[in-house]
Formats: structure tokens, C-alpha cells, sequence
């Protein structure tokens, strides 16, 4: 290795799925946000790359295994749930410590021009992996709506800016389990649950939400449910019976009273009438990310 020359080495076992939105009108480079490239991968011991003056910035979410890196004097290794992000123009070195998992971005310097080196624990590294393994889906898929796919980059963006930007700022509680929630909406939730995914007691949990002008932690609950029903209604053709169980509901019943009182309408008719609304676009078959 002359340390002018780039070195990528990519040994048998390594997929790097990479996520394009480039099909789309004004597609390239994600709609102007500056994402050069991204993609789910998997790597294995001896994955390798070296860049000794790179023109994009390196954004990669471990979600298993684990990474070493070098940049610029700096060196670490990456664990599942860390973010790191390693400016263009200095020296980047990164290869797999094991069999692992990771998203990676290459950000355009000239648009994301205020990037500075970081190593921290991500705080919407989950969404971001059901975000590009649902787009990576929809790319392929014979049913797949442009506009849903936009929908899908731009959220995928607006999660790579806050990630970095609130990179110096904790994640309040509530923020916290909210996110949580709405990866597992389906499951029978308790307060002392939801309370320990973010750390706090059930007495807290519930003046944490008052404060926030939510009367409790179920009514937040189902307020995500209901989000995940309004989607499921609009864009898919199930049984309302499946909706029902895909939101945590177990008696369909059950699903519709809350639907009702929520949108102050069955879910038959909410279904109906956005769907003519659309006008009469096709329904998306597709099973939401476990």
C-alpha cells in the first residue's frame, strides 16, 4: 500500500445492498440532499478500505458485529447502536472486526459542509434500518408508488440531519420511547414496560407525559397505533382484522372502537373515503418490517 492509492478490499460473504432512489424525477442524489450513495451491508473479517483523501463524508450505523476505524490521529472501534461519522478530506481507515452489520451514507461535502468527526450512540439508528429495508423492498416491488418512496428518502434524510446534528443533545425520555414504540406498536405494552425501555419510573413516565399535554402513556400508545392504522388503511388492502392485530389489538372490536373515537369514523369508511381520495390508486401488499 503506496498511501496515495485507494484500497477497498471486499472479500467473498461481503453484500452491500445499495439504496437508489435515482428511478425517481430528480432522484439523484437523494432530491438535492446531498446522499451520494447508501446501502444496507453485511462484512465479513477482511473487509477493507482506506482512503487517504476522501472527497465524501462517512456516515456508518453498526447494527451488529463491530468495526475498527483510524481518522485523522483517531482511532475506535464501532459497536452495534453507535453512529460515526468521518469527515471528507482527512484520512479515513475501516474494516469489520467480525462478521457484521452496518448502513453506511456518502454525504456530498458541498451541501452537508458543517459535518465534523463523531463517535456516539445512535439515537434513530432502528427507524433508519426499517426506513431503507422498506424502501429496498418498494424498489423492486411490481406495486411500488413513486410517491411513497419519496416519502421514504425524505424521511430517511431528515433522520441522518437529526442524527448528526443532535448528536450534543440527549434524547428526551418520552422522545426515546416513542421511537420505540412505533418499531413494536403490535406488542400488549404496560406502563412499567414502557417506562423501563426509557429509563424512568412509572410515576415519571406519567409527568413526563401530562407535561407534554398527554393525558397518559397508553393515550400516547395509541395515538402511534392509530398513525400505523391510518398508513395500513390507506396503502394496503388488509383485513381490517389484521390491521387490528398489526396495531395491538387482539378483538377487532376492540380496534375499531379506538379507530372511531380517534378519526370519527369506522375504519371501513376512513378506508374508503382515501382511497378516493388517491383516486382509487392500487393497494401496496406488504408486510411491515419485524
Amino acid at each position: 500500500m503506496n498511501g496515495i492509492a485507494k484500497t477497498i478490499i471486499i472479500p467473498p460473504g461481503c453484500v452491500e445492498n445499495f439504496v437508489d432512489f435515482s428511478d425517481l424525477p430528480e432522484g439523484e442524489n437523494w432530491f438535492g440532499g446531498g446522499v451520494v450513495m447508501a446501502a444496507l451491508a453485511r462484512h465479513v473479517p477482511g473487509y477493507f478500505v482506506d482512503y487517504p483523501a476522501p472527497r465524501r463524508h462517512d456516515v456508518q450505523y453498526c447494527i451488529r458485529g463491530g468495526y475498527r476505524y483510524e481518522y485523522d490521529g483517531k482511532c475506535g472501534e464501532l459497536q452495534p447502536g453507535e453512529l460515526l461519522v468521518l469527515p471528507g478530506g482527512r484520512r479515513q481507515k475501516f474494516h469489520a472486526l467480525e462478521r457484521s452489520e452496518s448502513i453506511f451514507f456518502l454525504l456530498d461535502p458541498a451541501i452537508w459542509c458543517e459535518v465534523g468527526f463523531l463517535h456516539t450512540r445512535s439515537i434513530y439508528g432502528d427507524l433508519l434500518l426499517q426506513l431503507l429495508e422498506t424502501a429496498l423492498h418498494e424498489r423492486y416491488s411490481p406495486m411500488a408508488e413513486g410517491v411513497f418512496r419519496r416519502e421514504l428518502a425524505h424521511m430517511a434524510l431528515s433522520l441522518v440531519r437529526r442524527e448528526i446534528a443532535g448528536a450534543e443533545r440527549r434524547e428526551s425520555p418520552l422522545e426515546l420511547l416513542a421511537g420505540k414504540l412505533r418499531l413494536r406498536p403490535e406488542l400488549p405494552w404496560t406502563v412499567a414496560e414502557m417506562a423501563a425501555l426509557c429509563g424512568v419510573s412509572s410515576s415519571h413516565l406519567h409527568a413526563l407525559c401530562r407535561k407534554r399535554g398527554i393525558p397518559s402513556p397508553y393515550v400516547l400508545l395509541t395515538r402511534i397505533r392509530m398513525e400505523l392504522a391510518e398508513m395500513l388503511l390507506t396503502r394496503t388492502d388488509y383485513p381490517v382484522k389484521v390491521i387490528a392485530s398489526q396495531c395491538g389489538y387482539a378483538l377487532p372490536f376492540s380496534f375499531t372502537r379506538a379507530f372511531s373515537k380517534h378519526a370519527g369514523m369506522s375504519p371501513q369508511q376512513f378506508r374508503r373515503i382515501s382511497v378516493a381520495a388517491r383516486g382509487g390508486g392500487h393497494f401496496t401488499k406488504r408486510m411491515r418490517s419485524r
